[in-house]
């Protein structure tokens, strides 16, 4: 099996197995009508969330290299990773509002063509970005005392985004870059005071799919600027400094 679909697996499994675990104990505090022993503070937090991701560049590069398997009689592959990254600092003013910057990886696409076995054309693609954003929670006790570790959020903002084309012989090199909308949402579940854990989705939202010229080359070019609609679903462990 591929490390890409071990790794899906795995995040699902231990998704599954955390929703398991802290509904189990709501259901037992809330039998009891007895606080869980949560105490929000405000204060400082580190976040890091791995999980599965999406890079979104449109179909210009399957078109390049069907051009290429038509005309020049190769044959194409297409690698696409499907692990992505989020690291974040972020200061919560209260349990309704946070702001978080943070840098994100996207999974990184590599196209190759290849003529009688032998690899004549690498295509690679590569995302990153630094955002800033507002964060809104909403504490579940609205529906029941008994939820009171669980919320569910929203957040927004821009992200400044990065994103690298190249080849083996860096004949078709560009970096474009720019400011786009990011945004996303997520539950979270407060296990102590310090350690929140949460599942979240979040997007940012490119300018452009990557087009295709008539002379057989993808539309990578200084003026074009293709960022792609990058997506991340993640498993996501915080930590709080309460006492900052």
């Amino acid at each position: 099996m591929a490390k890409k679909n071990i790794f899906s697996f795995v995040l699902l499994g231990l998704g599954a197995t955390l929703f398991f675990f802290v509904n189990n104990n709501a259901f037992a505090n809330g039998n009891s009508h007895e606080s869980t022993g949560y105490h929000y503070m405000s204060g400082l937090y580190f976040s890091a969330q791995p999980g599965i991701g999406r890079t979104d560049i449109g179909s210009g590069m399957d078109q390049y290299l069907d051009w290429l398997s038509a005309t020049q009689g190769q044959q194409k592959y297409v690698h696409k990773e499907n692990f992505g990254l989020r690291v974040l600092v972020g200061y919560s003013f209260n349990q309704y509002l946070s702001a978080e910057a943070g840098y994100s990886i996207y999974p990184n696409l590599n196209y190759k063509s290849s003529a009688l076995g032998i690899t004549t054309v690498n295509l690679y693609v590569k995302t990153y970005a630094i955002d800033m954003i507002g964060k809104l929670s909403l504490p579940l006790t609205v529906l029941s005392p008994s939820l009171e570790r669980w919320s569910i959020y929203g957040k927004g903002g821009v992200a400044y985004t990065t994103v690298t084309f190249d080849t083996d012989a860096r004949i078709l090199r560009q970096d474009n870059f720019g400011w786009q909308p990011t945004y996303g949402a997520g539950i979270a579940y407060n296990w102590t005071d310090n350690i929140a854990l949460d599942l979240s989705w979040s997007e940012i939202y490119g300018n452009s799919k990557l087009g295709f010229n008539p002379k057989g080359n993808p539309q990578v070019t200084s003026t074009s600027r293709v960022i792609p609609t990058c997506d991340l679903f993640a498993l996501g462990i915080t930590y709080k400094f309460t006492s900052l």
